[in-house]
């Protein structure tokens, strides 16, 4: 009988199979890591500058054995239409003489790069941002619903830029053109002086006009009792004094609450005025953004003159009952 040897099967495989299955396996499970940049200060975007933030990256991506790049946009307008482009040229080529004005702008980049020592592309994607994805009347909802800070910078923030990378080189050439890019944009229009110091003493000059117009009712009163008072040569403290010294303090506490009431509904309407306050456009890219603009200066301006006419008519009369009433103790004495 022939001694039958079993012929050994090759189970073996060639390390360059190893690592392919490695790049394939890291390709379609791994999870890259994060970096986060925001910035807080709040610049101008026109269409130009979202153009050319967008082959500022591209001129970079060339300088890597780059496989494949998708850059998409999404733009959100005020009344939450939304404007989404999966390709740059598109967004390019649309006019944007449009009526809508623009809330917030989201640009992402699907990149696939050729690495060292990986036999498959790997892949990197970085957002950018622009404007705060919440409204300002949502924040305080939010500081009690979110534990997560870093979640909450995030979504305050003017720009926001997020990387999700293999390569950290790369991660940090990308971020620092969105760096770049962001302190080469122009300021927003110049708040006027006097918006920004009442937006930042609301409640000082609220409470001012307050409290300065039941101050005005008591010296008023004060006149009236130093006239009620000179018709008596001598004050005899008898039944009809006493009498007379009772209605006064009524009066007082009449004129008090009387003028406080007043004075507390003008402080209200005051605090109220200031926070009607717009803030500037951060974007210029729609014929809508240009429009906004325009009527965001003369809401402002028409709201500037009502809060000085207000306060100042609130100084003005306490300043005239006090110099009524130093004339009128003049005359008598």
């Amino acid at each position: 009988m022939d001694n039958i040897i079993p012929k050994e099967e090759n189970t073996s495989v060639s390390t360059t199979d190893l690592d392919t299955i490695k790049s394939v396996y890291y390709w379609l499970n791994a999870k890259p890591d994060t970096n986060i940049k925001v910035f807080q200060e709040t610049r101008k975007v026109t269409f130009n500058d979202i153009i050319t933030l967008n082959q500022q990256i591209q001129d970079k991506l060339k300088n890597h054995n780059l496989f494949t790049s998708v850059t998409t946009i999404n733009i959100i307008f005020k009344g939450g239409k939304i404007k989404s482009y999966g390709a740059w040229n598109e967004f390019q080529r649309t006019s944007w003489e449009i009526p809508e004005v623009t809330e917030s702008i989201s640009i992402s980049w699907d990149i696939n790069i050729q690495l060292p020592n990986y036999q498959l592309p790997q892949r990197h994607t970085m957002k950018v941002r622009l404007g705060s994805s919440i409204k300002p009347g949502e924040f305080f909802q939010m500081m009690t619903t979110s534990d997560d800070d870093v979640d909450i910078i995030e979504n305050t923030s003017f720009l926001v830029c997020k990387v999700d990378f293999v390569n950290a080189v790369i991660s940090n050439e990308l971020i620092a053109i969105v760096e770049n890019w962001h302190s080469c944009l122009k300021k927003t229009d110049t708040i006027a002086w006097f918006q920004k110091y009442a937006e930042n003493h609301k409640h000082s000059i609220a409470r001012i006009s307050h409290y300065l117009i039941p101050f005005t009712g008591l010296m008023l009163l004060y006149v009236a009792f130093k006239y009620h008072l000179s018709k008596y040569e001598t004050i005899i403290f008898d039944k009809v004094t006493y009498t007379d010294m009772y209605i006064w303090i009524l009066f007082i506490f009449i004129v008090y609450f009387l003028f406080n009431f007043i004075g507390s509904t003008l402080g209200e309407r005051i605090y109220s005025l200031v926070n009607k306050f717009d803030s500037p456009m951060i974007f210029d890219v729609t014929r809508g953004d240009k429009n906004s603009q325009d009527e965001i200066n003369k809401k402002n301006t028409g709201l500037s003159k009502q809060l000085n006419i207000q306060f100042w008519l609130s100084v003005i009369g306490s300043l005239l009952s006090i110099i009524l009433t130093k004339l009128i103790e003049r005359f008598w004495n």
